[in-house]
């Protein structure tokens, strides 16, 4: 992107697949001042000189544009985005265990603010009635062309018709989070604290959103079509972070298996080279009931694991049942299973790849095992 044209990337709010849908790319590019998003570095927005009073005609020679989300649902989406992600999760302090109290900590409220504003992330210095109202008059006045992320193809029409970009119709959906819950399962109290701390958030939200109404039914006829697939995204998350760990919550499980996730991970991307996501979500899993049943042979852990992958019709979900039945197994048990925290060994046998055919995947079928499932809530 170049030109005329700004694109302010506020996270989660769909940048990346609007950022990757204008310039053509598998993935988002580098920060510019084209593409405005966080320092890497320093954690920064590079998006506050845009909305200094100072620069108003500097600003008013390019085209601005920006896409806005409901902030309980662009909060939910950040957790579980970044709880994996230490060098962003530990700039909060204390550092958050769960969502509850991620959401309840004061300096993640009103994000977006405080991104436009150019502000760090999780920043001491939260933003005033005053700082809204400026950010407002120059998204008015500018003007600055405000999308709404539950309105995606229509936001996008809207840029395509306001600024000199170009987008094909066929656009492929980025950064889809793996395991988030719902909005509609957050606590009355918690959904209480979320509306106080992030009131300016919802303010500007509800005032382009407003906006945006009005045009919205102009943008509804469009061409555009949306791959969205989950297993897009696998590889890019895999070759980053361990994979299990979107999923499971005992962290020494993780630590002490540590060693194993990163060569089983490396071994099938760099070694016999998958890359499809659904393939290699399905070898990751067989290949871990492997690892388990041979380290654990005939043991209760194994006989849980095992019936756990044999379910095998969508891979990640099967991936998250995993997640939840090895801290399930641990967390029921108690010290009686501390002998399960051995650290298992890697080992290129234990590979079970897995073929997708059909877009399903078909594992071996050779691969048995005797034994009765032991059920995870019996004595």
């Amino acid at each position: 992107m170049e030109g005329k044209d700004i694109f302010i990337h506020i996270p989660k709010t769909g940048g990346t697949t609007v950022n990757s849908a204008i310039n053509k790319t598998d993935w988002q590019t580098e920060q510019s001042f084209f593409y405005r998003h966080i320092n890497k570095q320093t954690k920064y927005s590079a998006s506050g000189d845009i909305f200094a009073v100072e620069n108003f005609d500097k600003y008013r020679e390019y085209n601005v544009f920006t896409m806005l989300r409901d902030p309980l649902d662009r909060l939910i989406s950040e957790y579980y985005f970044l709880r994996e992600r230490k060098n962003y999760i530990q700039l909060l302090s204390p550092e958050p265990n769960n969502f509850t109290e991620f959401a309840s900590n004061p300096l993640t409220g009103n994000y977006m603010l405080n991104f436009l504003l150019g502000r760090r992330m999780y920043d001491p210095q939260q933003p005033a009635e005053d700082d809204l109202k400026q950010v407002i008059e120059i998204i008015d006045t500018l003007p600055v062309y405000v999308g709404i992320f539950e309105f995606f193809a229509e936001s996008l029409e809207y840029f395509k018709e306001n600024t000199g970009i170009t987008l094909d119709n066929d656009i492929e959906v980025k950064r889809m989070t793996f395991n988030r819950p719902e909005k509609n399962v957050i606590s009355d109290d918690l959904l209480k604290i979320i509306h106080e701390n992030n009131s300016l958030d919802y303010a500007l939200y509800e005032h382009c959103y407003a906006k945006f109404e009005k045009l919205k039914e102009k943008y509804k006829k469009n061409a555009f079509q949306f791959a969205k697939s989950k297993y897009n995204h696998v590889i890019p998350y895999a070759s980053t972070f361990l994979f299990f760990e979107f999923c499971i919550d005992d962290k020494h499980f993780l630590k002490q298996n540590q060693s194993f996730f990163v060569m089983l991970t490396r071994y099938l991307l760099d070694t016999i080279k998958i890359r499809d996501g659904r393939e290699f979500t399905a070898t990751w899993n067989a290949t871990f009931d492997e690892a388990v049943s041979r380290h654990f042979p005939n043991s209760e852990f194994s006989e849980i694991i095992f019936e756990t992958v044999k379910s095998n019709e969508d891979p990640l979900k099967t991936t998250q049942e995993l997640g939840a039945a090895v801290d399930s197994f641990f967390k029921i048990n108690g010290k009686k299973v501390n002998k399960y925290y051995k650290r298992m060994k890697f080992d290129t046998s234990m590979v079970k790849r897995v073929a997708v055919i059909q877009d399903k995947p078909t594992i071996d079928s050779s691969k048995r095992r005797i034994g009765f499932f032991k059920k995870l809530f019996s004595n």
